[in-house]
C-alpha cells in the first residue's frame, strides 16, 4: 500500500508541516492448517454430461464474479483512515484559534463571579479555565486547580472557596490572590512555550 501524506499548519511552530502514514507492505503465505489434508480428487467413474449440461457449465463461470473484495476493503479503509486523520488534524488547529480568540473570556467571567459573590459560577469558571489552558492537566475541581497553579496563598483561596460552597461558612475569598494566581500560571506557561522554541520569531 502506498504512503499517505497530508499537509497541515503546526500553530506552535508556525510552520506548514506533512504528516505521513508510511507505506506498508502485505505478504501473503500459504495457511499450513492445509498441508495436511490430502487434496488429491476421488476417483469416481466417468459420467457422461450432455450438451446442455456443459453449456449451463460455462454460463455460470462466465457470470461469477470475480474476487476483488479485499483489495476493494483496503483501498476504502486507507480512504477513510486518511479522510479520518484529516479531520482531527483541521478540528485541532480550529480549537487551538478557538483557545487563543477567547483567552480572556472566562478571566473575565471569573472576576464577574468574584464581583457578584456568585460563587457556584465561580467554581465552574475557574475549572473551566483551568481545562481551556491547560487541556492535558484535566481540571476537575478546585484542588486539582491548586494544583495546577501550584501558589501557596492560591491553594488556601481554593479550600475558602470549598469551605463556602460544602460547608457554608461565611468567609469571603480574596479576589486579588485568585485572579493574580491565574495570570502568573499563565505567564508561565507562555515563558516556557518561548523557551521550547529553537528559533526565535522575525516578527513581534
Amino acid at each position: 500500500m502506498p504512503e499517505i501524506k497530508v499537509k497541515w499548519f503546526n500553530v506552535k511552530t508556525g510552520k506548514a508541516e506533512t504528516a505521513v502514514i508510511a507505506a506498508q507492505k502485505i505478504k501473503v503465505v500459504e495457511n499450513p492448517a492445509y498441508k495436511d489434508i490430502d487434496t488429491k480428487p476421488e476417483e469416481t467413474e466417468p459420467q457422461q454430461i450432455s450438451a446442455n449440461e456443459t453449456k449451463a457449465m460455462e454460463m455460470a463461470e462466465k457470470n461469477q464474479p470475480q474476487n476483488n473484495m479485499p483489495t476493494a476493503q483496503n483501498s476504502y479503509l486507507w480512504l477513510a483512515a486518511s479522510f479520518i486523520f484529516g479531520m482531527v488534524l483541521s478540528y485541532l488547529l480550529f480549537a487551538k484559534r478557538g483557545e487563543k480568540k477567547d483567552e480572556g473570556k472566562t478571566l473575565n467571567k471569573i472576576r464577574k463571579n468574584l464581583k457578584n459573590n456568585d460563587y457556584r459560577r465561580l467554581r465552574d469558571n475557574l475549572i473551566k479555565w483551568g481545562n481551556e489552558n491547560f487541556p492535558n492537566f484535566a481540571t476537575a475541581n478546585l484542588n486539582d486547580l491548586a494544583l495546577l497553579v501550584g501558589e501557596e496563598s492560591f491553594a488556601e483561596q481554593m479550600q475558602i472557596l470549598n469551605r463556602i460552597l460544602y460547608v457554608d461558612a461565611k468567609e469571603t475569598p480574596n479576589s486579588e490572590v485568585i485572579i493574580q494566581g491565574l495570570k502568573n500560571r499563565l505567564q508561565q506557561k507562555k515563558s516556557a512555550s518561548k523557551e521550547a522554541e529553537p528559533l526565535p520569531k522575525l516578527y513581534d
